[in-house]
């Protein structure tokens, strides 16, 4: 597949927000943290590949539309390699994509990092740190600290926000603020982390080193990343439906369900804190490939929240994917006679009970998977979306149907496509959907009864995994579709760079 047909699998969405309940310092704030994640975005290419520098300027030095479209396509995924396609180059003559990234030298191999320490157990800190960078000197491996490695860039990065400290700032914002500085200054983010997590301001961000699984080498290394958003107008609306959910609506279903729901979770599992916000600005791992539904940083062993983990609902993001991925997969893949297209609001809102339902079930952690977890989250959040549900129609349900196929067709392999598999697979055995053809039908009220039989009856997974396997040959066939959204954000002053023909 060439560059523009890529290209055209992810059509640009203009991610924008009203500001209206920011002040004027928060306004200003926010440039500033757009300008500063500009360079965040300059420190992550080349901790995805330290190469990159040269394959901008060579892709720069392209004429004619093939290279627009390479340059565009290098900026949705952060370098050469496509993260939609298990890192496959899409250019020619590029070796393949080191599994340490940028973090080590692209001819280390596990083998040898493991054989180094062991021969030198006093620097396996150094080697493992999450925000060391390992470089070759001689015969030596050698760990350099973020704060040092990428010294240039993060002066001018610490310098931008040290700017907005003499805004007139509400107090938590300010500490956020300073703690993302001081995080900068010192390699440490584990208490930028746990002050993100609490902060409730309308103005939220983080700005940082993160755990994102960018290096598949050790999984050790932290990758740059900043996520800026603005929570949306009617929060007050958004708190009174979550705490609907927690003490009424999710309780009774829990009577009912006790060996899968817990009713209350206790001081040892904090709920967590949700919030709908629109995403303004992302850089760096989180802008690279695909932007997520939900952010949220991972919480490190050694932090303890004052709160739960903050998930943060990314509603301009859901919207937009709904009409631009959603509704061109609906075409393709619903039978006319039933096919039912959820309004752009539906996917944010299943995706509340989703996240809602994640602190009420339970999963045995020793001998029960993530993907498992998952699949009982999702189908709680049905049970509570049909227990609140005041009109027939089935909007919430498409909205769940469609997004499973969005995960399993269209997008990456892995725990989540594998997630979607098996509950398309509960779908065929309850006569929820059946194939006719090239398309499927669906029995919309049967789609809550086949997540009530498995939350309630237990889960048939290799029974799902069966039933599934007819559909799993559709992804050659859907290989024209949008895949995902490419990103636009005209408050940083970005506009659509390219568009395929």
């Amino acid at each position: 597949m060439d560059v523009g047909a890529r290209l055209a699998r992810y059509p640009p969405a203009k991610l924008e927000s009203p500001l209206a309940s920011l002040d004027r310092n928060e306004r200003e704030l926010l440039s500033l943290l757009v300008e500063a994640g500009r360079v965040v975005d300059r420190i992550f290419r080349e901790q995805a590949d330290r190469r990159n520098a040269d394959y901008r300027r060579m892709m720069e030095a392209m004429a004619g539309p093939a290279g627009a479209a390479a340059l565009a396509y290098f900026r949705l995924h952060q370098g050469v390699y496509d993260r939609g396609e298990a890192f496959e180059p899409f250019l020619r003559d590029v070796p393949e994509r080191p599994a340490g990234a940028g973090f080590y030298p692209a001819d280390l191999t596990r083998e040898e990092m493991e054989e180094f320490i062991a021969a030198h157990p006093d620097r396996e800190a150094e080697m493992i740190s999450m925000t060391t960078r390992i470089d070759r000197n001689g015969e030596m491996l050698v760990g350099t600290h973020y704060s040092q490695a990428y010294a240039g860039d993060l002066a001018s990065l610490i310098e931008t926000l040290k700017a907005a400290s003499a805004l007139h700032l509400e107090a938590s914002t300010s500490a956020l603020l300073e703690t993302v500085v001081h995080s900068l200054e010192t390699d440490r983010y584990q208490e930028q982390a746990r002050i993100w997590a609490k902060h409730g301001g309308q103005l939220d961000f983080v700005v940082g080193a993160f755990e994102t699984g960018e290096d598949r080498l050790f999984s050790y290394k932290a990758a740059f990343e900043s996520v800026i958003t603005v929570r949306r107008e009617g929060s007050s609306a958004f708190d009174a439906a979550i705490d609907r959910l927690r003490r009424r609506i999710l309780p009774e279903i829990a009577a009912k369900g006790a060996a899968r729901v817990a009713g209350s979770r206790g001081a040892a599992h904090p709920r967590a804190v949700i919030v709908s916000a629109d995403l303004v600005h992302a850089s760096g791992y989180s802008r690279a490939g695909r932007i997520p539904l939900v952010f949220a940083l991972p919480v490190p062993p050694d932090v303890v929240l004052d709160e739960g983990p903050k998930r943060i609902i990314l509603d301009n993001v859901a919207r937009a994917k709904s009409a631009m991925v959603l509704e061109p997969l609906a075409h393709r893949v619903l039978d006319a006679q039933t096919r039912f297209i959820p309004p752009p609001e539906a996917l944010p809102e299943f995706l509340l009970l989703v996240e809602v339902s994640r602190d009420f079930v339970e999963v045995d952690t020793a001998t029960e998977s993530r993907i498992l977890h998952a699949i009982r989250a999702e189908h709680l959040a049905l049970l509570a979306a049909e227990a609140r549900q005041a009109a027939a129609s089935p909007r919430v349900e498409a909205a769940y149907v469609l997004n499973l196929l969005r995960r399993a067709l269209l997008g990456p392999e892995g725990d989540d496509a594998e997630g979607a598999w098996l509950q398309l697979g509960a779908l065929i055995v309850a006569d929820a959907i059946r194939v006719e053809g090239d398309g499927l039908v669906v029995q919309w009220p049967q789609v809550t009864q086949s997540a009530r039989l498995s939350f309630f009856k237990g889960e048939k997974l290799d029974a799902w995994a069966e039933a599934s396997r007819p559909l799993r040959s559709w992804r050659a066939r859907l290989s024209d579709l949008p895949v995902d959204i490419r990103p636009v954000f005209p408050l940083a002053g970005e506009v659509i760079d390219f568009e395929p023909r």
